[in-house]
């Protein structure tokens, strides 16, 4: 009871007196107190901003939300030809007989990044209506195999099929905003060839850059849009397997 109750008081005195002394001394000296304190908070700070920025980058978060059980193998080789040197990267046929074929593997997808597709868009009659040329986007030409992979939240639809995919059929998912922008319609115009909108996705924060495309459509449409060039170097995989432990 009461001796307890004495020692909380000793020991509150003793912490009030230590927080008025840290005080007087930051009055005493209030050039180096503020740069002592200013000092202390950017440090804090940065270290927190540098959390912040490992964690967006290594943590499963949506829609990259398999990260921990995440590969992403380097099979690029090169060629030269008349046009100078190619880059290639692993074709669908190995993609089938080698890495889905994998106990190990849970999924695995060829991807053709955003930053290699850039193509014009329009909704039929919207942008000659509105007067508005065509906006340009970025798109990702991938497999069925990608939306498992990755978390996307789809407002409206589904993502395209294996048929719909290995019928090298013009269908493609695209973003609210896309949607918004060619009208909302059910077929769009890339690069003038019409495609079908099978479904309608919620645009992905740009700072996801595996995952973050205006355009989603499969690689096995006609080659116009995705021959490789030097800087193009064709589906790259993505593995994800079964466990953390395997990628570990």
């Amino acid at each position: 009871g009461r001796p307890r109750s004495r020692q909380n008081h000793i020991k509150m005195s003793k912490f009030i007196l230590l927080f008025r002394h840290a005080f007087a001394l930051i009055r005493a000296d209030k050039l180096f107190s503020s740069i002592y304190i200013a000092g202390t908070a950017v440090a804090i700070a940065s270290a927190m901003v540098i959390a912040i920025v490992f964690n967006m980058m290594l943590a499963d978060i949506p829609p990259e939300s398999h990260r921990s059980r995440t590969l992403y193998p380097n099979g690029t080789f090169s060629r030269v030809n008349e046009q100078g040197v190619m880059h290639y990267g692993f074709s669908t046929a190995a993609i089938d007989s080698c890495f889905r074929q994998m106990k190990c593997v849970e999924a695995a997808t060829g991807i053709i990044p955003a930053m290699q597709n850039r193509f014009s868009i329009a909704g039929f009659n919207h942008a000659e209506r509105l007067g508005t040329d065509q906006p340009s986007v970025s798109a990702i030409a991938t497999d069925p195999d990608f939306f498992r992979l990755y978390d996307l939240s789809f407002i409206d639809g589904r993502p395209f099929s294996e048929k719909e995919f290995r019928n090298s059929e013009r269908v493609c998912v695209i973003t609210d905003k896309v949607a918004e922008r060619t009208g909302g319609g059910k077929t769009v115009n890339i690069n003038g060839f019409p495609f079908s909108v099978v479904g309608v996705v919620k645009a992905v924060n740009a700072f996801m850059e595996d995952a973050t495309a205006d355009v989603y459509m499969p690689y096995t449409v006609p080659t116009w849009a995705f021959t490789p060039t030097t800087r193009s170097p064709g589906p790259q995989v993505t593995i994800m397997c079964q466990s953390p432990m395997l990628v570990i």
